[in-house]
């Protein structure tokens, strides 16, 4: 969380992964915690768009089930 600001605009945080001038690019992965029991749910990942007059984006993937069809 970056700091609040007092008369001014938020922080931005950026998570960027490094690129190379050959190969692929570099990933970014975020992880949820897995779990062994085909009777619960594995960790939820949660990402929050920015409120305002116009509320922000989110653009997410749900993970694959094994026992269920993921979200």
């Amino acid at each position: 969380m970056t700091g609040l600001a007092a008369g001014g605009t938020g922080g931005d945080l950026t998570l960027a992964v490094g690129g190379g001038d050959t190969g692929r690019g570099g990933n970014l992965m975020v992880a949820a915690g897995l779990t062994q029991d085909a009777g619960a749910a594995g960790g939820s990942v949660r990402v929050v768009a920015g409120s305002g007059g116009h509320g922000g984006d989110v653009s997410l993937k749900a993970g694959v089930g094994k026992a269920e069809v993921g979200g």
